[in-house]
């Protein structure tokens, strides 16, 4: 585990040097047992879960499996899961190797499954003509930082290295990692350990975890709520609330300096990154605002205030976002040939592409706005990572 931000583990993780800042405090003894219980909870939840999975799947088959689920020697209790696209013959390809995106689930590194992601991994696979390949890693509070980062980047590593089978199929010149909420954190810390650097092209942390040091109540006051919705998104508070306290417990070392680059961007040079970078957000998440503040940062613009909010006060058109407002959506090249893109989804809430159907499963209208934002996303990620 690495004990600041200054060294290194051997074999583990490295970031770029961070200056000294706020520090993972010592929660009182009824907080942690408060935060202890509920990530016991959190994951009795998601074991019974993977438990039933196969049993609801049986009874409620889906059309969007794995082609294949596959273990490695180099992480033999977290399987992945590949999905290649309709049509090409893995066991006797012919043509091209294809492109490749790796994909990384979320869950407040508490819980989730890459199984959740299977829709959406599905779907950009067939909508783009590529391998998507659906990465696990160990959760804690019984494997916090950094394991999670080892594990992401063994299974990368030895994933494009495996020529014999799964790297022969992919294109190393088309090679990107995605990840959503606590495995959008995750792909901006892999993505600065210098053995993956050198192996990607672009990154795409969506609504990713990448502020620590600012605290929760802060986000709270930042995080934009929008008159005229109804349904889940009416609420009055943001549900990721109630679980912060409990994930930042559970994954963050006591004293452990929450500015270190492999957890938040405040002081992440957009040297320690690939030169393709593109966040994507959900306006009405408590998570935007920090992103907002590194896509900027990393793409040379004024960085946002405390005093500024995300997003605008108007309801945007539904089902769609929105790519001619800046305050949504914008593309930097910046002088030493890198690029930044910046989406933000409108009148949309954390996990919006992934999680809708679970969240608000009897908001009808949310479901159906946020499915249509979600196929956009697909769109517009996979043209920009290879045209």
């Amino acid at each position: 585990m690495l004990a600041t931000t200054r060294t290194k583990a051997a074999g583990g993780p490295t970031s770029a040097s961070a200056t000294p800042g706020h520090f993972q405090p010592r929660l009182p003894l009824v907080k942690r047992m408060l935060c202890w219980l509920q990530a016991a909870i959190f994951t009795g939840l998601m074991g019974a879960l993977k438990t039933l999975k196969p049993v609801v799947d049986k009874i409620f088959p889906q059309s969007f499996h794995p082609t294949l689920i596959k273990n490695y020697k180099s992480r033999p209790g977290l399987p992945i899961r590949v999905f290649f696209p309709k049509g090409y013959d893995h066991k006797n390809p012919q043509g091209n190797p294809l492109p490749c995106l790796f994909s990384i689930h979320g869950g407040g590194f508490v819980v989730g499954i890459p199984d959740l992601n299977d829709d959406w991994n599905h779907h950009f696979c067939n909508t783009h003509s590529a391998i998507v390949i659906a990465l696990n890693y160990r959760k804690a509070p019984r494997h916090p930082f950094p394991t999670p980062i080892h594990d992401v980047t063994a299974l990368i590593t030895t994933v494009l290295d495996d020529h014999k089978d799964l790297a022969r199929h992919i294109d190393p010149n088309r090679v990107a990692v995605a990840g959503f909420s606590a495995g959008g954190s995750l792909t901006l810390a892999v993505a600065q350990q210098p053995q993956i650097r050198s192996r990607i092209q672009a990154i795409v942390p969506v609504y990713p975890a990448c502020d620590f040091a600012t605290p929760t109540d802060v986000k709270v006051r930042l995080r934009r709520y929008k008159e005229g919705l109804k349904g889940f998104r009416a609420r009055k508070s943001d549900f990721l609330v109630y679980m912060m306290a409990c994930f930042n417990w559970s994954y963050i070392p006591v004293g452990h300096d929450l500015t270190d680059p492999l957890l938040s961007g405040e002081v992440l040079p957009a040297s320690a990154l690939p030169k393709r970078v593109f966040i994507i957000a959900a306006e009405m998440d408590l998570l935007a605002h920090g992103a907002w503040r590194l896509a900027c940062r990393l793409a040379g613009k004024p960085v946002p205030g405390y005093d500024q909010e995300v997003g605008r006060p108007e309801l945007q058109p539904p089902h769609r976002l929105n790519l001619d407002d800046e305050a949504y959506h914008w593309l930097q090249k910046t002088k030493d040939g890198r690029e930044v893109r910046w989406l933000l989804a409108p009148d949309a809430v954390h996990a919006f592409d992934m999680e809708a159907k679970l969240l608000a499963p009897f908001d009808k209208v949310m479901k159906a706005d946020c499915r249509a934002k979600r196929d956009e996303e697909i769109e517009i990620i996979g043209k920009w990572l290879w045209g």
